[in-house]
Parts: structure tokens; sequence; C-alpha cells
């Protein structure tokens, strides 16, 4: 994380917007601590096995050349559009593999250290998302991710969906039933449900 913050603050001007940067809690299948897993949002992409010694290069590619799934920099077509238009992996190392990620994916801030409520809410939330997802049988459409500060703390539970970049505060585990059904069908009607908890929305990470 310091190694991959340094390298994005030292480009900052050149990628001409902010990058939210996090960690989350998945177990990479690699124990070595120079080697880690990225995902990108709202690209919908995974980056396995990525070594320290290859971070510069890769954010040189998907932010200072805007070579990513979604391109940043091209104000002429949504975030949403391009999604839909374009399949293309960027290609890394032979050792980094890319991987297009599939439905809705849930990030959850559960970080203790900033702020307790975050770290006792967070965590109950995303026991509920689980249990739904297990029980409404959605566990291959809805993901769910623990992740660090976000911002915010006051507003625990603090919600992110992707690939939308919504962000929603005070949410509690009566309401995960409503926000999974609300961006499973698209519905209109039930994300208006939600509109006292929008916090506003995350168009890039």
């Amino acid at each position: 994380i310091k190694k991959l913050t340094k390298i994005l603050q030292e480009n900052q001007n050149s990628i001409e917007y902010s990058i939210k940067l996090t960690a989350t809690s998945i177990v990479s299948q690699n124990n070595s601590e120079e080697i880690a897993d990225w995902y990108l949002f709202p690209d919908q992409i995974k980056l396995h096995n990525v070594h320290i010694k290859q971070i510069k290069d890769i954010v040189q590619k998907l932010f200072v050349n805007d070579q990513s799934i979604i391109k940043i920099k091209d104000k002429t077509k949504t975030i949403e559009e391009q999604l839909k238009q374009n399949n293309h992996l960027p290609v890394f190392y032979e050792n980094v593999k890319c991987e297009k990620l599939h439905g809705l994916w849930i990030l959850v801030c559960c970080h203790y250290q900033r702020d307790q409520r975050c770290g006792v809410i967070g965590p109950i939330l995303v026991d509920e998302i689980e249990n739904f997802v297990r029980k409404t049988d959605r566990t291959d459409d809805v993901h769910c991710l623990k992740i660090s500060h976000v911002g915010g703390h006051r507003f625990a539970g603090n919600v992110i969906i992707y690939p939308s970049g919504t962000w929603y505060g005070r949410v509690l585990t009566c309401h995960i039933p409503l926000l999974i059904d609300a961006y499973t069908s698209s519905s209109t009607d039930l994300k208006d449900k939600l509109k006292p908890l929008l916090r506003g929305y995350l168009q890039t990470s």
C-alpha cells in the first residue's frame, strides 16, 4: 500500500484525476509480502500477482496512459457506456493475470483504527450481506469486500456499490435486502427508497 500510494502521488499531475486507494480483506493465494492482488473499480477488473517492482509500470499504463477498460480521461462516453462496449483487458507482465469481474460488488468500510463505528458496524453488515446472498441463491451475482478507510465514519455503515459507484451511509442490516434487490433488479423505484441513505457517487477508484 505504501509503495503504491507513493507512486500514485508522484504521478498525480499526469494522472489528472483522483484515485481512492483502500485495502481489502481478501486472502491472496500468494503469501509473499511483495506480491498482491488489485481490484480496480469501476473498471470491474482484478489483477493477480502484482509484484512490488511492477507497480510503477502498471500505474503508468492504467492511470497515466489511461489504458484500462474505463478511459477516465475520455469525456465523450459515460462509464456505463464504456463498460458495455469495451471487453478489452489490459495486458501486463506474464505473471500478472487480468480478470474481468462480473455482477454486483458491495464494498463495506470495516476500518477500526480510524473510528470504531465502521469497525463495529461494517462486519455486521458484511455478515448480513453474505447471509442474504446465500439465502436468495445469488452467490454468483453479488460479491462483498471488506475495505479500509473511505472517509465519513460518522455516516457508518458506509457502503459503496459497483459498477455504479453509488455511496450510501448510515446503512443498517434492515437495509441490506432492499439494497441488493435494488441493484440486482435495476429497479428505479427500489433505488428511490434508498435516497435517504445516499451520500454521492465515486466515479473512479
